[in-house]
């Protein structure tokens, strides 16, 4: 699957992922269909050709685990060749516990990583994950990004299972990790079953305290970058705006969160998927914040109702 824009464009390269996290529910049998990797390499060349000679010069490459799949390293000789300036990998970071292959990566013109972490400890990350060693090779990963000049990016989701570790990480990532870029992020429904999201979802009542503590914990450390903030605010606003008002009321007034709203894409990053929709219930049209808010996830809704939200009159 690909999706382009005037300035990026991006590649998913749907393989296999070692990983059995809680919320993928079929992502150690995902297997892509139809064209044969010859053909798929052949089209994906194109794809990354016709992108550059209309300007682009951002690549992103994603899907389930791309360092498992045969096409990586040939995309990325391509992608070189066609004068790609920043190219992004979207990984579980696993695999980057091999300083060789990371460096390898690095010197085939890879200059962002995008890495999911889901907990400060073992016992916490590996509980999302369902897999055994996990947490050990992301931490060893992170340790050699550190060693390289290639910006990373580290996002959790807030999750039942992890919601009361999320000031504990903001405070690890802070801590180990203070050139890492770091956001916590609503979790983009994967079914449409609500016993499966509520299994794995505390809704934003249950999520709220502990969602305020880590914002606290990130306000008080974080140094005024503009790269790190606008990455922790990004990821703040795929929560509802009446949660992210309760938590911090002049957030969304700063010139930060304004900026990020403008950017198409962000405004644009919904999936099409109907259980990923949003939805704005009764209670959301007298809130002050409907006209900018993207709304909250129709399955979130259905799961956990209106009492779940915490909306603001327009004149309150």
């Amino acid at each position: 699957m690909t999706t382009a824009q005037a300035q990026k464009t991006a590649i998913s390269l749907e393989t296999t992922c070692e990983n059995d996290c809680i919320f993928c529910r079929d992502a150690r049998s995902l297997q892509r269909k139809g064209s044969s990797p010859a053909s798929l390499l052949a089209a994906l060349k194109d794809w990354i050709r016709q992108a550059a000679d209309r300007g682009v010069r951002e690549l992103e490459i994603g899907g389930s685990e791309p360092l498992n799949g045969p096409l990586l390293f040939a995309l990325l000789d391509v992608a070189k060749q066609q004068g790609m300036k920043d190219i992004t990998l979207i990984t579980t970071g696993r695999k980057l516990k091999s300083m060789r292959l990371l460096r390898r990566l690095c010197s085939q013109g890879v200059t962002c990583f995008r890495i999911p972490i889901y907990g400060s400890k073992k016992r916490i990350h590996e509980a999302v994950t369902r897999t055994p060693g996990s947490f050990r090779d992301l931490i060893h990963a992170l340790e050699n990004l550190k060693r390289v000049e290639a910006t990373t990016y580290l996002r959790c989701l807030a999750l039942r299972c992890n919601q009361g570790d999320l000031s504990n990480l903001t405070r690890t990532v802070l801590k180990k990790f203070p050139q890492m870029h770091f956001g916590i992020a609503d979790l983009k429904p994967t079914s449409e079953s609500l016993i499966f999201y509520r299994n794995i979802f505390p809704g934003y009542r249950s999520l709220f305290p502990h969602l305020k503590k880590a914002y606290q914990c990130f306000k008080a450390a974080r140094p005024l970058t503009p790269g790190f903030i606008d990455y922790f605010f990004s990821a703040l606003l795929s929560f509802p705006f009446c949660l992210i008002d309760r938590i911090d009321p002049r957030f969304l007034k700063t010139q930060t969160a304004k900026k990020i709203l403008r950017d198409k894409d962000f405004r644009d990053s919904d999936s099409s998927y109907s259980y990923a929709r949003r939805c704005r219930p009764a209670p959301c049209r007298g809130c002050r914040y409907r006209d900018a808010c993207p709304g909250l996830y129709t399955v979130s809704y259905l799961a956990y109702g209106e009492g779940d939200l915490f909306t603001h009159p327009k004149n309150g």
